[in-house]
């Protein structure tokens, strides 16, 4: 199978990455698989261990773990989907090659490759493609009821077709050995020689930086009032520095707080990116509604904010009157590294699509064409209410020094190649 690198093109300080890309991803380990047009998962029906038990979409959760897949790489480009609950495999009935046919699971081998199936990147997304058939796992009919079922179907780029593969660590990659017994479903299980399988990377790359304040356009940045950007040893996502962002209130204060770094032209009108980097909340950080901003979009002709993501509570929120309505992403916890990823569509009528630590917490509508035809891109902290709301005072026992760190940002193509986790 294609092994992923990296090759730089240089063409100034900051060089474009082409990262290339088999249309097959790599993967090794246990993973969620959503259902793109549901946010529900592939299950084992009931939670059986037997031969042909159904696979159907469901809630995610609960005690059992049937509805969590190994993914293991078998080479040339595919891999088994194995039932964490029962060991066996996803596999097509009775080796068909029908629209429509019926997806279970069995144990592997045999003569068919009716349980091996290519896992194809589609923007973020994944289909499932059965080896023998061609035919691409789907929720039947597009339900999205908890028990709709899992079958095969010629790929037609409907979402209920693709699906959102969620890591949870573990599991092996193993080297297959031959299997002689064939099965209906399958048959004898190759022994396991676990080997380290990367995570699908492919992509264009356009800008990369590992924790460094010095590795931005706008440095020497300038912080307002008395804000600071540090590079920390401690904590650190990976590698040997991140991003420490503080600021601190200042009593009528005559500017604003942004401490951010910057990368300017970050994309234009028509133009499709996704922007990745870790985030981390120190455990003395309060729950303030002061709207600190961590991650910004601004138009640059003329200048100005555009679309904004802050920190509300212990809840990460959206919006901006010109491209979403306010929006609530789900709650981030302290004292752990968070990986985020955002796909900006800079064009009316799509979803801007945001992601944490690999599952999407949602997709609102946006209004992305920008005035002026292009945005900048700013990480760190911006304390916005500190300005706009208690410029003369803040309520008592609010945190007058609020600082977070941040490390392992990218500009890029793909979800892969913006994901943290993925280099």
């Amino acid at each position: 199978m294609k092994r992923f690198g990296v090759v730089l093109a240089a063409s100034s300080a900051l060089a474009m990455m082409v990262v290339p890309s088999s249309s097959e991803a790599a993967f090794g380990g246990y993973y969620r698989i959503l259902a793109r047009h549901s946010g529900k998962a592939m299950a084992v029906q009931s939670a059986s261990t037997a031969n042909s038990a159904n696979v159907f979409q469901w809630t995610y959760g609960g005690s059992n773990t049937n509805d969590e897949w190994e993914l293991r790489d078998i080479g040339s480009g595919y891999h088994r989907v194995i039932n964490r609950n029962s060991g066996k495999d996803l596999t097509v009935a009775s080796a068909s090659t029908a629209e429509g046919a019926d997806i279970f699971q069995y144990t592997y081998g045999g003569t068919n490759t009716n349980d091996e199936w290519a896992i194809v990147d589609v923007g973020g997304f994944y289909r499932i493609t059965a080896r023998h058939s061609g035919k691409s796992a789907e929720v039947a009919g597009g339900g999205t009821a908890d028990g709709a079922d899992v079958v095969q179907r010629t790929y037609s780029g409907a979402t209920h077709q693709q699906w959102d593969i969620v890591s949870l660590g573990g599991g092996t990659s193993p080297t297959p050995t031959p299997a002689p017994t064939a099965t209906p479903g399958g048959g004898a299980t190759p022994t396991p020689q676990p080997t380290a399988t990367p995570r699908p990377t492919g992509g264009t790359v356009y800008f990369q930086n590992t924790g460094t304040k010095t590795g931005w356009p706008n440095y020497p940045q300038s912080p307002q009032n008395l804000g600071r950007i540090d590079d920390v040893s401690n904590p650190v996502y990976k590698g040997s520095t991140a991003i420490r962002f503080e600021q601190t209130y200042v009593d009528n204060a005559t500017e604003r707080y942004h401490s951010e770094v910057t990368y300017y032209g970050a994309q234009s009108n028509g133009q499709d990116k996704y922007y990745g980097f870790s985030l981390y909340l120190p455990t003395t950080w309060h729950n303030e509604s002061v709207k600190d901003d961590f991650q910004q979009w601004g138009t640059e002709n003329p200048g100005g904010p555009w679309l904004l993501m802050w920190i509300d509570q212990q809840n990460i929120v959206a919006g901006h009157p010109n491209t979403i309505s306010q929006t609530n992403f789900g709650s981030i916890s302290k004292g752990v590294w968070h990986t985020t990823v955002s796909r900006l569509r800079m064009q009316d009528g799509v979803p801007f699509e945001f992601w944490v630590d690999g599952a999407k917490r949602g997709a609102p509508n946006c209004t992305c064409s920008a005035t002026g035809g292009s945005v900048r891109w700013s990480a760190g902290i911006y304390i916005a209410y500190w300005y706009d709301r208690y410029r003369s005072g803040l309520p008592s026992g609010s945190q007058r020094v609020r600082y977070l760190y941040q490390d392992h940002y990218r500009i890029a193509s793909s979800y892969a190649a913006a994901d943290p986790g993925n280099w």
